[in-house]
């Protein structure tokens, strides 16, 4: 949420509850693993991918630094 913010987007944020309906629907698409961003077809459950993922739909590339170590 904090990246989506410093991006300028709006992200949905959906609280799931154990063994609900959308937690088993949501296991079935994520492997299984928490958190998770749905983008259209796209599913990732890294919090390091979807903060690239946020970074790089936004058009904020450089947020990502330029290399490894920067």
């Amino acid at each position: 949420m904090i990246i989506a913010s410093m991006c300028g987007l709006n992200v949905e944020e959906i609280e799931v509850k154990q063994n609900s309906d959308l937690d088993k629907q949501l296991i079935k698409k994520s492997l299984g693993s928490y958190p998770m961003l749905e983008d259209g077809d796209t599913i990732i459950n890294d919090t390091h991918a979807i903060a690239a993922h946020i970074c790089r739909s936004a058009g904020k590339d450089a947020m990502l630094g330029s290399n490894d170590f920067a």
